[in-house]
């Protein structure tokens, strides 16, 4: 893949001049230098001037030696440095000039980057039987290393043969077979499970037809306002916390669910949404939820849906990849934007780019614990880890179906089916 340099001024000039930002006012300094982003082999740093002073260029420095030298445009500039290694400690400085002299230097920014992660795992394989019928998991999610949940359908009851167990989960030392209930009119239903979800207080969200959420202690449903989501199935859920948590379906379904008030979302599309990803805060910049929406089996439109998380607005976010289908996305921050289906791809530096180490096997599910530990599982049994510098592909596994993945704890589990019964798969760093 493509990797922008800093020693490229052609094809950087714009990452490095004319990208305003809402400036903060310098008041201790004229000059101030900042890191805004570290990672693997780049950083971006952040030059701020005072506008008053007579400076028309700058230099920076790294190590104390000029790497870069280019017209001031503008008292807020980002620049982007793309040719560092792992693991190493750089030192960065700023020299400014008025009429090709030197008029002052900033201060001082010394960074390291991010390491990259081992590809050396302990795997092991859980087969639950389904002996009456075609059993499978669809999701999982890892609230930590003794206290996993996997959804699906598992056909295993001999006394019931028709009524699945919906959930399995992982206890710290064996796996047990559950029935989560969904209630209505006062009767338990134990309908197959789509999607699990947990979060950082340990609440456990569970769904299909309908929600089901865990405290730790028991099972309650989540209500839905009708209108606002209708009869559709739950395909995923996202939050940052069980007051601000997005449901995504089939038949372009979007909804929001912020305090017990649940709110319709229109998507602008009639795609099936598979998957539903975000981070958000305060901060503008750092606010982006989004949503692959596309059909598995059918090479026509797709789309990465961007859902605003104040005003709900959705719009489509730039997919140059006619041909490829997009059925998962992952990220911690939006300058890295991971998405996967047929192909595995990135944003970054503002451009998509493809990894073609990987066979071009459709993968189902991507996620991380950060940008240089990252999985994607999918079809056939793929099985792939990145570590921030290459990939790492495992063929050791049976050939089955991995529906999705969880990764937390430096435990990653994917879930999927070998027809008739559910496969687990399990991956802890050694």
């Amino acid at each position: 893949m493509k990797f922008s340099s800093f020693l490229c001024l052609v094809s950087c000039f714009l990452f490095f001049i004319g990208c305003k930002k809402s400036t903060t006012p310098i008041t201790t300094t004229q000059i101030s230098l900042t890191a805004e982003y570290v990672g693997v082999t780049e950083a971006e740093l952040r030059l701020q001037v005072d506008s008053s002073q007579p400076y028309d260029a700058f230099q920076l420095l790294r190590n104390g030696q000029p790497i870069l030298s280019v017209p001031l445009s503008t008292n807020d500039t980002t620049m982007l440095d793309s040719t560092l290694f792992p693991a190493h400690t750089y030192t960065y400085q700023t020299a400014l000039f008025y009429n090709a002299r030197q008029s002052s230097k900033s201060n001082e920014v010394t960074l390291t980057t991010m390491d990259t992660t081992s590809h050396d795992f302990q795997w092991e394989i859980f087969t639950i039987e389904s002996p009456f019928g075609s059993g499978a998991l669809y999701d999982v999610a890892v609230v930590n290393n003794d206290d996993i949940w996997c959804v699906g359908e598992i056909y295993s009851d001999s006394a019931q043969p028709g009524m699945p167990y919906n959930a399995v989960h992982w206890n710290g030392q064996k796996w047990e077979l559950k029935r989560i209930p969904y209630t209505y009119n006062g009767q338990s239903f134990y309908h197959p499970m789509n999607f699990t979800f947990s979060f950082d207080n340990g609440d456990v969200w569970f769904g299909g037809n309908g929600i089901v959420k865990w405290d730790g202690n028991r099972y309650s449903n989540v209500e839905i306002n009708p209108n606002a989501w209708g009869s559709a199935v739950i395909n995923k859920a996202w939050g940052n916390s069980t007051e601000n948590v997005y449901i995504i379906g089939n038949n372009r379904s979007i909804a929001h669910y912020n305090s017990n008030v649940w709110e319709k979302i229109e998507s602008g599309t009639e795609l099936p949404i598979k998957d539903i990803w975000g981070v958000s805060s305060t901060v503008s910049e750092q606010n982006l939820i989004l949503a692959p929406a596309s059909k598995k089996y059918n090479v026509g439109e797709k789309k990465l849906l961007h859902i605003n998380n104040n005003s709900h607005e959705v719009k489509e976010m730039l997919w140059p990849f006619q041909n490829r289908r997009i059925h998962s996305v992952w990220f911690r921050d939006p300058r890295q934007i991971w998405v996967c289906g047929a192909g595995i791809f990135l944003y970054k530096n503002s451009e998509w780019n493809e990894f073609t180490e990987v066979p071009l096997m459709f993968t189902n599910r991507i996620r991380g614990q950060d940008i240089n530990d990252i999985f994607v599982v999918g079809d056939f049994g793929i099985v792939a880890h990145f570590n921030g510098i290459s990939w790492k592909i495992f063929f050791d596994f049976p050939a089955s179906l991995y529906y999705s993945c969880d990764y937390k704890e430096n435990i990653m589990v994917a879930v999927g089916g070998l027809n008739p019964d559910a496969i687990i798969l399990q991956a802890t760093r050694r």
